[in-house]
């Protein structure tokens, strides 16, 4: 089993949707050598879907990161550490800019194929503001990431100290 993956998702053109490829992205550009790393691995899902199974299927630890819209205590800019089991999925208000969603996804693999999925799965999220299509990724959450990029960093150092 490979060791670490770390995946940032979002859409691009969408605003918000973007952050979490913006942070992972830039945390590879401040933590070269960690991304050298034989046991770190890299992805962008912009629509994660089902796909999200297979991106993380033998790998010990997968680390999201995402775009988190409502939810009590999520405003914009604000840095959440979610298990699996935080996310709300196909609950009245509360919707993906991916359609089927992380959490529909991730729920869907621990009913279907649980001994391929990683031991542990954190998501990093970050609040986000709008996810309009053509949008720029807002002032609130762009002053967020940062933060973040340092949140994912310190996440990944405590798994690789084991």
């Amino acid at each position: 089993m490979k060791r670490l993956i770390i995946i940032g998702i979002g859409q691009e053109l969408r605003g918000d949707d973007a952050v979490g490829i913006a942070v992972v992205r830039e945390w590879a550009v401040e933590y070269p050598k960690k991304l050298a790393s034989p046991q770190i691995e890299v992805d962008f899902l912009p629509l994660p879907g089902l796909a999200l199974l297979d991106h993380i299927s033998g790998f010990e630890t997968a680390i999201l990161v995402d775009a988190v819209l409502g939810g009590p205590g999520v405003r914009p800019g604000s840095l959440l550490n979610l298990s699996p089991e935080d996310l709300v999925s196909f609950t009245r208000g509360t919707g993906s800019a991916h359609g089927w969603g992380v959490a529909e996804s991730l729920r869907l693999g621990r009913t279907l194929k649980q001994e391929d999925l990683p031991e542990k799965i954190i998501i990093l999220g970050i609040g986000g503001k709008q996810v309009d299509l053509g949008a720029k990724i807002s002032p609130e959450v762009a002053e967020a990431i940062p933060e973040a990029v340092q949140m994912l960093d310190h996440v990944v150092e405590e798994i690789l100290r084991g």
